[in-house]
């Protein structure tokens, strides 16, 4: 019997275990072969000293890094291990792929550089839910921004990736411009992700990246909602109707005010970490009369990428589903045929030869096949 287990997908036989009843338990290895992602930082430790400031580090931080792995998010990106690799003792993080594009690639589409606000106000929402599960596990991102946050095909969430960069040290780290607009050499703050979601969330409302210069222009938040209209309607494609561009222009406020909070706009009181920003959208998503967009945990085949026109000019993803497509409809059609045959054959011996039987007769056949059934399987054991 142990021959039989060979047949089953991805999996090694290494012989039986120990009977039970109604089966056997056997030890299996498996043999899937899957791609994974491997993000590694230029930065050697020396695992062997122990007053090695950034080899302590790192085994601090991998260690809530872990949490996500037992338990994650459908928010963020799946992550698989977390270590330090074998040459160069350097810090990795393995993740599996996201399906789908980066908001950074789905806005630099044609016509795709302005999103919807209805799709905007999706993105706010399940960013936030991301970023509050971390928070709470009190793990610090370090790097929101439109290459790391990916439309998820297969279920049309929006997945925060990117994960790793508070394996390093903050000294060791790269600083981007806002970080220093922050002012705040502590880069691994809930502040860090909230302000780099501030920033975010308004280039995604407006399609521009606010820039150091643009903060000292803006007095209040009056001044910061008149900027990302004027931004905003200059993105709009010329082909758009008035009737079009109307609704669009209807920025929530309480969308611009969490732009302000984020940004800590003239000394505003900014939120406590994500689980703060994640109830203030809730919030406001209920105050507004809106349906809260539900974050999708599995695979939904009504929330394709493909049916909503969100990837559907992605040459690549069309000719892989047309592909997809054709193996399917060969497959119908060669089952169609055999279908077709075996139903010939069957009216054809029908035809030739007809048994007819009566009740008494036709059941105790079927009692004698059962018991010759029963009797063959204990024989073979």
């Amino acid at each position: 019997m142990g021959s039989l287990i060979n047949s089953i997908n991805s999996l090694e036989n290494l012989g039986p275990l120990k009977p039970e009843e109604g089966g056997t338990v056997y030890r299996n290895k498996q043999k899937i072969e899957k791609e994974t992602l491997f993000k590694v930082f230029p930065l050697s430790l020396d695992v062997a000293s122990t007053a090695d400031g950034d080899y302590l580090w790192f085994k601090k931080e991998s260690q809530k890094l872990h949490k996500l792995i037992e338990d994650g998010h459908p928010n963020l990106e799946k992550i698989l291990s977390v270590g330090l690799t074998e040459k160069g003792t350097q810090p990795f993080v393995e993740s599996e792929p996201v399906d789908g594009l980066s908001l950074a690639k789905l806005s630099s589409k044609p016509n795709s550089s302005i999103l919807s606000l209805e799709e905007i106000q999706k993105i706010a929402l399940h960013i936030a839910d991301g970023l509050a599960h971390i928070h709470t596990k009190n793990i610090v991102h370090g790097q929101l921004n439109m290459s790391n946050i990916w439309l998820q095909s297969s279920t049309a969430n929006y997945v925060l990736t990117g994960f790793g960069s508070n394996l390093v040290l903050p000294k060791n780290r790269t600083i981007n411009s806002h970080n220093k607009v922050l002012g705040s050499d502590d880069l691994n703050s809930c502040q860090t992700d909230l302000y780099d979601y501030g920033i975010l969330l308004y280039q995604i409302l407006t399609g521009k990246i606010l820039l150091s210069d643009d903060l000292m222009l803006i007095k209040g938040v009056d001044s910061l909602t008149s900027l990302a209209l004027l931004s905003r309607k200059e993105k709009f494609p010329s082909y758009w109707s008035k009737e079009e561009k109307d609704p669009e222009l209807n920025i929530p406020q309480w969308l611009v005010d969490i732009v302000a909070n984020c940004l800590l706009l003239n000394n505003i009181k900014g939120f406590k970490d994500g689980s703060e920003l994640q109830k203030n959208i809730r919030e406001n998503y209920k105050a507004s009369g809106n349906l809260i967009p539900a974050t999708v945990p599995k695979i939904s085949a009504h929330n394709s990428l493909s049916e909503r026109g969100l990837l559907g000019d992605d040459p690549d993803k069309i000719l892989e589903k047309d592909q997809e497509i054709a193996k399917l409809k060969a497959i119908i059609i060669q089952k169609e045929g055999q279908l077709n045959v075996y139903k010939y054959q069957s009216d054809e011996f029908s035809n030739k030869k007809k048994l007819t039987l009566s009740a008494p007769v036709f059941f105790s056949l079927l009692l004698f096949v059962l018991l010759a059934g029963i009797i063959a399987v204990y024989s073979f054991f």
